[in-house]
């Protein structure tokens, strides 16, 4: 009986080994270790810790303490402050790693201030479950002055004009009844304190440096001029009617308000597109109707930005009553004396002693100005397009376009299907075969071994739809803000689908966004493509979902599916396709958790955006070598266009041409014919057409301006512009970058060579590479201008549009 019993007793005896364990993983959350973190500084008043797990991923919701916020899959937790020491108790996970450093906002004497301890850079990193208490003191704080912020001060302005207007009121209401023309000055000058408000932070000035200061202002100084002079104006002549002199204190009260608005909502709109915003980036993004737009206005305008700009706009109505009942207070005969000295004040701003201190035209340009000089044409224009140039310019564009027939590359005969992906709003500098800071792309990278990888590939224009132009006809968008897309413009020359219809080839164009967008849909259609598809008429219904916005966009595995399944269809035929993904696009959708930087922004939500379309990009290749189609198949990986994060005063990629905009990612993949060459030779859009000709045995039609990517060019060079702000139009060149504002005739001169980064303009040390580039940038203007000038628009009849396309 006792072994028996022995039998018995011994599952339980394993059983209470075991139980401890079980409990264990059943409530993970007994196996977290507290860690308290200390800070000792009195430099603050307040204080957060930034932290994540494992090489920062972002924490689990059950992890964060009360009040942690979560941005850029980071954890904000504010830190308690028990005397000169701030507190942060964590509850981590046994054995993980707890990245970390300090920050801080904060707001004094009318300016804003931003605190750091980053461990000089490095980070802290600690291992959880050694020491209970970690204890940091503040020798590698950095304070850093962030200058003026209006928006961070609403709440106190708010405060101060309440105050202001409840004394002001009590004082004056039972003695002066104020008149029009006091509400109308009150307005006046509230509006011209919001407005230097506003221009001082936009330009970084402030009183204490009164030269640059006033040379920002003297824009809205003149346009506040003339407000004041036209509206005391009125409400004199309308002085006997006081109804009608009441309608037109309301109705200038209503002006200067909406001026006060516009010029704190240009604070945020020169930090997006590093210009006043203005008609022509109206009729860019569609008027606002394309979804894109929609959700890029939604991420910035927020509840906070909304909240602040409330807040500070009825502090103006606050601010304006208060002056009101001021100034009812004054006798007339002095309140006049003041209002002209005033005005006169304010004009004196506008004289040319002011304007000596070089500031930014597009940061010292008055918003309604800059809204309605963009209906015009700038006047230099005309200049240009009637200037004379020298033989050499001229003959090197009608040189361009002549119609060529060449040989196939050796190899090359047996190809029978063209992929060219293309990376929506991706800049070269940002793509793990260009860069060593971050590695987003590896799957490109991987699969470049058997390509070739161009250095220096140009966009000609950082716009969407303008490049599928280039990309489609081989010719050069125009150069407007106008677009060639939808003005009904049919191109003298056959477009590549076409081309390639004739020779017995099927084409199609996949698209992961909506094509509607500028009529591309029409365009494409009209182009010859055979196949098109967009997110409207795809049957999957994948989204990417962003976690801080309840938009959401196709999943850019759908656009790779659906191509996957139209190829699949066309076995036994030769194919060529455009497949076009979208999640890089602003506002950049990935549910990736990744941290490949350390920046601050937008900019790693967008690297996990272009991972995931670089793992998609390898998912395609892993499927065209395992079919066994990659030995026939030649596969282009291309950009539309750039991106900056910041750089140059700009975020987004369409207003301006500096390298983050125009510098796009090149390869191309076939296994039979590269081992990972590179070639930096200066390369176009425009070359795209030519080269995929070329692969497929095709003679290059007249009016194509490309050259084959195949072709050695010991001299070239490569054109861009960006309509949407001022017209800048420029030119690559060697070593040289050349920007010219065709608006403000401002040049800029950058060696890449030695400055990739564009930092120090050179044109006034180098005049005559100055002159010699902006011949070539005019001659260019005058060709394109020229190549337009004969299409035939939409609306003529059927014969002279077939006419007109053969």
């Amino acid at each position: 009986m006792y072994p028996l019993r022995s039998l018995l007793v011994y599952p339980f005896f394993l059983l209470s080994l075991l139980l401890p364990a079980l409990v264990e993983a059943r409530h993970p959350a007994d196996s977290l270790v507290r860690l308290q973190v200390t800070y000792h500084t009195n430099k603050l008043d307040a204080l957060e810790i930034v932290w994540g797990l494992n090489d920062w991923n972002e924490p689990e919701s059950q992890l964060l303490p009360a009040g942690t916020k979560v941005r850029d899959e980071m954890a904000f937790t504010p830190m308690e402050r028990k005397g000169g020491v701030f507190v942060a108790e964590l509850n981590l996970p046994q054995g993980a790693q707890l990245n970390f450093y300090f920050r801080a906002e904060f707001n004094k004497a009318l300016s804003s201030y931003r605190a750091y301890d980053t461990n000089e850079g490095d980070l802290y990193a600690i291992k959880v479950g050694g020491k209970a208490l970690y204890s940091i003191r503040d020798k590698n704080l950095g304070i850093y002055a962030q200058g003026f912020n209006l928006l961070y001060l609403a709440g106190k302005i708010l405060l101060m004009a309440l105050i202001l207007f409840s004394v002001l009121y009590f004082v004056n209401r039972y003695k002066v009844q104020p008149a029009p023309v006091h509400l109308f000055l009150g307005a006046w000058l509230s509006g011209w304190l919001f407005t230097m408000a506003a221009r001082a932070q936009i330009t970084h000035t402030s009183l204490l440096k009164p030269k640059s200061f006033l040379a920002a202002l003297q824009q809205d100084a003149l346009l506040l001029f003339i407000l004041g002079f036209a509206g005391t104006l009125l409400l004199a002549l309308t002085a006997r009617k006081i109804k009608w002199q009441k309608a037109v204190s309301y109705l200038l009260f209503a002006l200067l308000f909406f001026i006060s608005l516009v010029s704190i909502l240009n604070i945020e709109v020169i930090k997006q597109l590093g210009t006043p915003f203005n008609y022509k980036w109206l009729y860019y993004s569609d008027f606002l109707k394309e979804s894109d737009s929609k959700k890029q206005a939604a991420q910035v305008l927020d509840g906070l930005y909304i909240g602040r700009l409330a807040m500070l706009m009825v502090a103006f109505v606050l601010l304006s009553k208060s002056i009101q009942y001021l100034a009812a207070l004054i006798p007339a005969r002095k309140l006049q004396v003041f209002t002209w000295v005033g005005y006169l004040l304010v004009l004196a701003i506008t004289l040319p002693i002011f304007s000596r201190h070089h500031i930014a035209p597009s940061r010292k340009e008055t918003p309604v100005w800059a809204f309605a000089r963009s209906f015009f044409e700038p006047a230099n224009l005309n200049r240009i397009q009637e200037m004379k140039l020298p033989g050499a310019v001229t003959n090197y564009f009608s040189d361009a376009t002549a119609a060529r027939v060449w040989q196939q590359p050796g190899g090359i005969d047996s190809i029978n299907n063209i992929i060219v992906f293309v990376s929506e709003s991706t800049p070269a500098n940002l793509v793990s075969l260009y860069t060593n800071e971050f590695d987003a792309t590896p799957k490109l990278k991987a699969w470049s071994r058997f390509g070739r990888v161009y250095d220096n590939m140009y966009v000609h224009i950082p716009s969407t739809g303008n490049s599928m132009i280039s990309l489609v006809t081989g010719v050069y968008p125009m150069i407007d803000y106008n677009s060639a897309l939808n003005n009904g413009t049919v191109w003298e020359q056959s477009a590549l689908p076409t081309v390639l219809n004739k020779a017995g080839w099927q084409t199609g164009l996949f698209f992961a966004s909506d094509l509607r967008y500028s009529e591309m849909d029409s365009f494409a259609h009209r182009q010859g493509f055979g196949t098109i598809r967009d997110r409207n008429n795809m049957p999957c219904k994948v989204l990417a979902q962003r976690k801080d916005s309840t938009l959401d966009v196709m999943d850019d595995a759908c656009v790779v599916h659906e191509y996957l399944g139209w190829l699949e269809g066309n076995k036994g035929k030769k194919n060529m396709a455009v497949v076009w993904t979208n999640q890089t696009h602003s506002p950049y959708y990935s549910d990736g958790k990744k941290k490949f930087t350390d920046k601050k922004g937008s900019v790693n939500q967008y690297l996990n955006a272009l991972h995931h379309s670089d793992s998609l990009f390898g998912q395609l290749m892993n499927t065209l070598a395992q079919s066994g189609k990659l030995q026939s198949t030649l596969v282009v990986f291309a950009a539309d266009h750039g991106e900056a994060f910041g750089t140059h005063d700009q975020r987004s990629h369409a207003s301006r041409i500096y390298e983050e905009n125009v510098r796009i990612p090149l390869v191309l993949i076939q296994p039979r014919l590269f081992r990972g060459e590179r070639d930096s030779v200066i390369r176009s859009m425009v070359d795209l057409p030519a080269t995929i000709a070329q692969v497929c045995g095709l003679p290059k039609p007249k009016g194509w301006y490309g050259k084959s990517l195949f072709e050695p060019l010991p001299d070239s060079r490569s054109f861009f512009v960006s309509p949407y702000t001022d017209l800048l139009v420029g030119t690559r060149n060697g070593k040289w970058k050349f920007i010219y504002n065709v608006d403000n005739k401002d040049a800029e001169l950058y060696d890449l060579q030695k400055d990739p980064a564009e930092k120090y303009n050179l044109s006034g040390r180098y005049p005559e590479v100055v002159k010699e580039q902006s011949q070539y940038v005019f001659g260019w203007m005058q060709q394109v201008q020229k190549d337009y000038s004969r299409m035939v628009p939409n609306n003529q009849n059927n014969a002279t549009l077939q006419q007109a396309a053969r």
